[in-house]
């Protein structure tokens, strides 16, 4: 155990006497993303005989602490479950990372619409709902909820295989960037390919870009971009994603262009976890997102085809400082910063009883 007594292994259960159940949303069998990163990866570290349920398994574990997150909860009779043991004493944590409830110009608005009352129910039946930027606390709030900012960390123990020690060196050779997403960010790419279209015709062959799961729809091929998929074992599981792209290697910086919107303005930088992880630089776009936690450990780029291009081709000269970012990058997906992370939710589950 570490000095704050939290577990420096998963799966360490047997003798303690904490009951936390953790209620994660789903993608079929395999919990969402946004579960493993903002719930499963910091519940595998707590001193406690944690159990990931359905709500109807509430009662009979008698937990301490149940925890949930986005959607995992939308039925009137859940949330009864829930409350249950929250009357018979249990803390009662909701965890939400983007702010769902601003989805007007969001493109899965209409996948999203059967949840947003849930969100609403769910905020408001939590004892304090952590949430991943200052910025959607004031969201929460505002909807007369009880808040904690968590920031968003990454597991060591889940991103193994990755070395952000071992970032391709810049020789001579081709600029290699890497744009990694959800298949909701058409509008950001068609941002980004505007920008390197003007950039190959000042820099024609001096970079590529490799696009994993990012849905560009574009009508003729670029000289510049290459597509990635992940193999079809990896699914919607988040654990495999981690472990097929923490073995990439060979590339130089990471983009993340992301068009500012009310929703947009409450996401996460998190993305410039992941590409720290490859030892990789962001060069993010200079909205709050990006900029409200950026800490010389990143670039950040107006969102113009023209800055963008500016950025690119300067990259492309080497005429950027990437070592030093790079280094302070890293100190962000520490062992000290999960560990933290980790310290960080583990009070909010427990140090509220002894008041």
């Amino acid at each position: 155990m570490s000095s704050l007594g939290l577990l420096r292994e998963p799966g360490q259960r047997s003798g303690f006497a904490t009951r936390i159940a953790v209620i994660p949303e789903r993608y079929g069998s395999v919990m969402s993303p946004c579960a493993s990163i903002r719930l499963h990866a910091f519940a595998e570290r707590f001193p406690a005989d944690v159990r990931y349920l359905i709500p109807e398994e509430l009662e009979a574990f008698s937990p301490h602490v149940v925890i949930w997150n986005r959607g995992a909860v939308t039925e009137a009779e859940h949330f009864e479950c829930i409350a249950d043991v929250g009357r018979r004493g249990a803390r009662l944590i909701y965890d939400l990372d983007d702010n769902l409830l601003a989805m007007e110009e969001h493109p899965e608005r209409e996948a999203y619409a059967g949840i947003i009352a849930a969100v609403r129910r769910s905020i408001s039946l939590s004892d304090v709902t952590w949430c991943s930027t200052p910025l959607l606390a004031d969201a929460i709030e505002a909807e007369g909820g009880a808040v904690e900012w968590m920031p968003n960390a990454l597991d060591n123990v889940l991103w193994k295989a990755a070395d952000p020690n071992q970032a391709e060196m810049r020789g001579a050779g081709k600029l290699r960037l890497l744009y990694m997403g959800t298949r909701t960010h058409d509008e950001d790419f068609r941002l980004l390919d505007q920008a390197l279209e003007i950039a190959w015709s000042q820099r024609e062959g001096g970079f590529s870009l490799t696009l994993i799961g990012v849905n560009a729809n574009v009508s003729r091929p670029r000289p510049w971009l290459s597509v990635e998929s992940p193999p079809s074992h990896v699914g919607a599981s988040y654990p495999a994603f981690v472990h097929w792209f923490s073995q990439l290697r060979g590339f130089h910086v990471g983009l993340a262009p992301l068009l500012d919107s009310t929703f947009n303005r409450c996401k996460s930088s998190i993305k410039v976890l992941d590409y720290a992880q490859l030892g990789l630089v962001t060069v993010a776009s200079n909205v709050a997102a990006y900029r409200d936690d950026a800490m010389d450990d990143r670039i950040l780029v107006d969102n113009t085809p023209q800055d963008w291009a500016r950025c690119i081709t300067q990259l492309v000269d080497q005429a950027l400082p990437l070592e030093a970012l790079a280094m302070n990058a890293r100190q962000r997906v520490s062992a000290a910063a999960f560990d933290i992370a980790v310290a960080r939710r583990w009070s909010s589950c427990v140090d509220w009883s002894a008041g």
